[in-house]
């Protein structure tokens, strides 16, 4: 699991995402399942997607992390080794959301469409 200076250090690639807030939510459940069906990866919530990169803080409520798995498991299912944890930044909060890679042999969905990590995006499978 790649920790975050070196994620803001390396960018965005085929195992690391960056995602401003937790109002992508969609976005963000599409990328842990094409993480899961590539190599495992990690979408770092709180950092401005766009180069350069800029810690801005997922600004996350008392439930959010709760939330977002309920919402995870409900389009996605349980996703392999699907670890979510609150990374103290300077003087703000980044989330880091991290899967496993899911055996070969079927894909994994969300919302009954497959997604596989390419390079730097998301590629329906």
């Amino acid at each position: 699991m790649i920790g975050l200076d070196r994620a803001l250090e390396v960018g965005e690639d085929q195992t690391t995402e960056f995602k401003s807030t937790f109002a992508e939510q969609e976005k963000i459940v599409d990328s842990l399942v094409a993480f899961a069906n590539a190599r495992g990866g990690t979408v770092f919530v709180g950092i401005t997607p766009k180069s350069p990169h800029r810690v801005i803080g997922a600004g996350i409520g008392a439930n959010t992390l709760e939330n977002f798995d309920a919402r995870l498991r409900a389009k996605a299912g349980n996703l392999p080794g699907f670890e979510s944890e609150i990374v103290p930044y300077d003087d703000v909060t980044v989330v880091r959301l991290s899967v496993a890679q899911h055996e070969p042999g079927q894909l994994l969905m969300s919302n009954g469409i497959a997604f596989i990590r390419g390079s730097r995006s998301n590629e329906r499978g």
